[in-house]
């Protein structure tokens, strides 16, 4: 659908994919590994941690059995071994960095179709915005949470336990919104981009309402207050405006009105775009870009909405006589490269 452009970020194809992580390990004494300078002394989670756990146990600091509490340790200005990026994560997150900058120079310079392609017919098809702007919009965001993820990376040297794979499933998330516009048939990507017209309006209106008040009188305090209910009523009639809009492309286009209002959920949009993924990369060969992308995706998205079982995962337990167990959480490398790399799939599909 767009032109293509070599593509500068090295393929990793070749990493972990037979990698099996580590036994679920039993809860015990949960380290963050957090690392930097020394929080402040009174107002520090630390601080607050050690007043927590002397009210649940007693005494100062002291937790000798296996406990749930989050224990964040005395910070220092050296990198946990567990969280230290290795040298090949290094050169992936470079070689991520370039990519970025090159698809979005690309996708700024060419926001319109190339002559004669079926994008730049579809052009003059809707009223609102094509399908070409919507997936160029979306295919921006994605690359521009993975330039964060390879940027935080590259300059703090280490991954953090969570929001490190959080950033990488909205990039996922992102890919895969302009994977599914770009769908094969004209009427398909057609209703897509209605509805993804629709989500967005919808969306807005209703944040915009939000922001609708009671009128108040016209004097000074009131200024900012009646400004913003002003905004908000224009947004809401502009919303309303490009509702109608839609409303009349569907008619005019004999397209499934359903296809238009159903809001597909995010499992489903994530399944719906794995399935223009090639399935010939040796990366999908177990279960297939459908089953592998879904289920990284899932993954990482745990992360996302506070639920530590991913991390459960590849976390590592020691035992010591004083303390008893302690459990680390230990970030894979190795999921953050698949997550990347499902992310550049949807982007640029090609075999």
């Amino acid at each position: 659908m767009f032109r293509e452009v070599p593509f500068p970020y090295r393929c990793l194809d070749h990493l972990h994919r037979h990698h099996r992580p580590e036994p679920r390990m039993r809860p015990g004494r949960w380290c963050f590994n957090h690392v930097g300078p020394p929080l402040p002394h009174d107002n520090s989670v630390a601080a607050w941690m050690q007043r927590k756990k002397r009210d649940h146990h007693g005494m100062p600091g002291s937790c000798t059995y296996p406990c749930a509490m989050t224990d964040i340790e005395d910070v220092g200005a050296t990198i946990d071994p567990l969280h230290e990026i290795t040298e090949s994560t290094r050169e992936h997150m470079e070689h991520l960095l370039e990519a970025c900058r090159g698809y979005a120079d690309f996708w700024c310079d060419n926001s319109t179709p190339a002559p004669g392609s079926e994008l730049a017919d579809e052009e003059d098809s809707l009223t609102v915005r094509s399908t070409s702007v919507l997936a160029a919009e979306a295919a921006m965001v994605a690359l521009d949470h993975l330039h964060l993820t390879a940027s935080f990376v590259l300059a703090e040297k280490r991954l953090t336990a969570f929001a490190t794979f959080t950033v990488v499933r909205s990039a996922i998330t992102a890919a895969a919104v302009a994977a599914w516009l770009v769908a094969p048939e004209k009427a398909t990507r057609l209703e897509r981009a209605l509805n993804l017209n629709r989500q967005q309006a919808r969306n807005e209106k209703v944040a915009a309402e939000e922001m609708i008040g009671p009128d108040r009188p016209k004097t000074p305090e009131n200024e900012a207050y009646n400004t913003r209910t002003e905004g908000a009523k224009k947004a809401v009639q502009r919303m309303n405006e490009t509702l109608q809009q839609i409303e009349s492309d569907v008619a005019r286009l004999k397209l499934e009105p359903t296809a238009i209002t159903r809001q597909p959920r995010d499992n489903v949009l994530i399944e719906e775009a794995a399935e223009l993924v090639s399935p010939t990369k040796p990366h999908y060969e177990d279960f297939g870009p459908v089953v592998e992308i879904r289920q990284k995706w899932r993954t990482l998205s745990a992360h996302a909405h506070g639920q530590a079982w991913a991390a459960n995962l590849s976390a590592r337990v020691e035992t010591n006589p004083i303390t008893g167990v302690r459990t680390s959480w230990n970030p894979p490398a190795w999921l953050l490269d698949q997550g990347i790399l499902i992310a550049m799939d949807l982007l640029v599909r090609r075999s």
